[in-house]
């Protein structure tokens, strides 16, 4: 009766029967005959592990950093103390800690463990009547339900649905209500979704019809396309894929991250293939080159960053920068060049983005970099190995913060299914011992250099 209870209050919330709601009738239904053959579900955790997850105020049992403004700042502790002090509402002077929780949690703990943990502090205030630690308690766990993208255990489920029943019967309709639509947030994940904004482009055939040249589209509509079908990668990348693919390199645990790497690669490759055509006379190829270069300026007024480096990383190439370019070439790549150089940590292209307006789109390929040097600290505070060192963590937060933000708002582009019809998904590329081959018959080895 308590599962038909919250069904009925999810239906009457919503106000119609929708078919996340029917997706959590059948959950519910299905999980109560499981969880009558196991018995009631376990709602406490191990009595080593339960007592800094029912402390009220566990600064005691962190380790903070004196500021040079006289402030503190968090530099680590046990995993329990870490949770409890995210959610917790004494906090609040912390502002900045729980955001730095919610997307650095992975790398000290799992979603399903920090689930439990945080479900298990509710329930104990809960059951204390202390209203203002557990509502705190319910406003991380909403936050966490709605950002983890993985299917959540039977077990938790069950619990979640039972603290629903609960707060239902106590008559908590505002958090019932805030749990209730997590879940059903993450119900919506089982449903196949065919409305993403980003969907990518539908294939054009061109059968029949007239083969373009890139000179048949203005440098500024090559660029808003190439950002478009960025676009549909970057805003599916997860931020816990660059923290795992930093620490494992594993590609099946980063699938979203590794699909961008390949699309930048794809578009480098395409561009060689494009700049190392053997139809061109010299002439020809200085002319496609500053068209190139116009495609670029145009993707850094997009603020993409990306497309941007795939391009002239393509220019950079051996096989590309080794032939010979006119001035007017030359001076036209001193820009680009200026911008990814190494100097200071890549410190003008850091800039650069640091100040670009949303929308935009970063070169992941640099904060990748950064997020693997950063792991290789310690996971350990030095002086007490009991604690997580948080001061890793705020590093590796600084440096995903910015991917986080340049998602939060995005592009609003018209697909040109002509232009998209000539990228053909920049499959029209050679491999790097192909085009250096071409590279050697345009201009052999040891060849004068000439002056133009």
């Amino acid at each position: 009766y308590a599962k038909i209870s919250v069904f009925i209050f999810c239906v009457s919330l919503c106000n119609s029967h929708c078919r996340e709601c029917l997706l959590l009738s059948l959950r519910i239904f299905s999980y109560s005959n499981s969880t009558r053959n196991r018995g009631s579900t376990d709602e406490s955790l191990d009595e080593d592990e339960e007592s800094l997850l029912e402390v009220e105020d566990v600064t005691a049992y962190l380790r903070f950093n004196k500021e040079d403004d006289g402030g503190y700042s968090l530099r680590g502790g046990p995993v329990d103390a870490l949770i409890s002090y995210a959610g917790s509402p004494l906090n609040i002077a912390d502002k900045h800690y729980t955001e730095a929780f919610l997307l650095i949690y992975p790398t000290f703990v799992t979603h399903q463990e920090l689930i439990n943990k945080l479900i298990h502090r509710l329930q104990f205030f809960y059951k204390e009547n202390r209203q203002t630690m557990w509502t705190s308690c319910v406003s991380l766990l909403v936050r966490v339900l709605k950002s983890v993208k993985l299917p959540l255990s039977q077990d938790i489920d069950i619990k979640v649905i039972t603290l629903v029943y609960k707060m239902l019967s106590a008559r908590q309709l505002k958090f019932a209500q805030l749990l209730r639509d997590a879940l059903i947030a993450k119900l919506k994940q089982l449903i196949p979704d065919n409305t993403a904004k980003f969907a990518p482009a539908p294939k054009i055939l061109t059968v029949g019809a007239k083969k373009h040249s890139i000179f048949d589209f203005r440098p500024e509509n090559l660029a808003k396309q190439m950002t478009l079908l960025d676009a549909e990668y970057f805003y599916k990348l997860d931020i816990y894929e660059m923290l795992s693919w930093a620490a494992e390199a594993d590609e099946e645990k980063s699938p979203g991250l590794t699909k961008f790497t390949e699309h930048f690669n794809n578009v480098s490759q395409w561009t060689k293939t494009l700049l190392l055509d053997k139809s061109l006379d010299r002439k020809a190829r200085e002319k496609l080159m500053l068209h190139c270069i116009s495609v670029m300026k145009s993707l850094r007024q997009c603020n993409n960053f990306n497309s941007y480096l795939a391009i002239l990383s393509a220019i950079e190439s051996a096989p590309i920068s080794r032939l010979e370019w006119s001035e007017r070439v030359v001076k036209n790549l001193e820009e680009p060049r200026a911008l990814i150089d190494n100097k200071g940590s890549f410190k003008a292209y850091r800039d650069a983005f640091a100040t670009a307006t949303p929308p935009c789109i970063p070169y992941i390929g640099l904060y990748l970099q950064d997020l693997t040097f950063i792991n290789m600290v310690g996971d350990k505070l030095e002086d007490d190995k009991s604690c997580i060192n948080f001061n890793k963590r705020w590093k590796q937060f600084n440096t995903v913060d910015k991917i986080r933000l340049a998602q939060t708002k995005q592009y609003t582009i018209d697909y040109d299914y002509e232009v998209l019809a000539f990228f053909s998904d920049f499959e029209d590329r050679l491999s790097d011992a192909e085009l250096y081959k071409i590279s050697l018959e345009i201009k052999p080895r040891g060849t004068a250099t000439m002056t133009s």
